[in-house]
């Protein structure tokens, strides 16, 4: 996974959302096909 100016993503990393209107951190990152069932995606 990786930011759009090409960084990779790490754990702590602050992000928005929404045009800037939602304002977080990345608290798990879910590549695992395993990891993506437990988390409902599809």
């Amino acid at each position: 996974m990786i930011h759009a100016d090409g960084t990779p993503v790490s754990m702590g990393d602050h992000i928005w959302w929404n045009e800037g209107s939602c304002l977080g951190f990345i608290h798990e990152i879910v590549e695992d096909p395993n990891n993506q069932s437990t988390w409902g995606f599809e």
